[in-house]
């Protein structure tokens, strides 16, 4: 019992809030949910195990938009990380928190990136990000 005590706790590894496993469990579980719609009662951070990270995310976006990975994190961001908030906070199921961290701003500022993809107010990227987001969903390299 001392030995478990001691043992760093399995649940700082727990995803989505319910999804304790690594890559490949997240990649079979997402396949078994295929097709199947989560109930609007259902958190969005628990409605899929998508094996995207933040870390993948970033990748993705700096290489779509032709821009510096770290460039994604400077203090004033454009396009790019406004593209990697938003495709981070949407796909990952992080926190506010969490994204912001990883792009260097506070978590109301990820909330407001998101909105101002979701109304539209920038349709040039919304179209950009839309093929970027399927393949990132589907789990395909960029």
């Amino acid at each position: 019992m001392a030995d478990g005590l001691r043992a760093p706790s399995p649940l700082k590894k727990v995803r989505h809030q319910i999804y304790l496993g690594g890559e490949s469990f997240l990649v079979e579980m997402d396949s078994r949910l295929k097709g199947a719609v989560p109930g609007e009662d259902i958190p969005k951070r628990q409605r899929g195990p998508s094996p995207s990270s933040i870390e993948m995310v970033r990748k993705a976006v700096a290489r779509e938009l032709g821009v510096a990975e770290s460039g994604l994190s400077r203090s004033r961001g454009g396009e790019d990380k406004i593209a990697g908030i938003y495709l981070a906070s949407i796909l990952t199921g992080k926190t506010g928190a969490e994204v912001g961290r990883a792009f260097g701003v506070k978590p109301a500022r990820v909330s407001n990136m998101v909105s101002e993809i979701e109304s539209g107010r920038r349709p040039a990227l919304v179209k950009r990000l839309l093929g970027l987001r399927r393949a990132l969903e589907r789990g395909v390299s960029v």
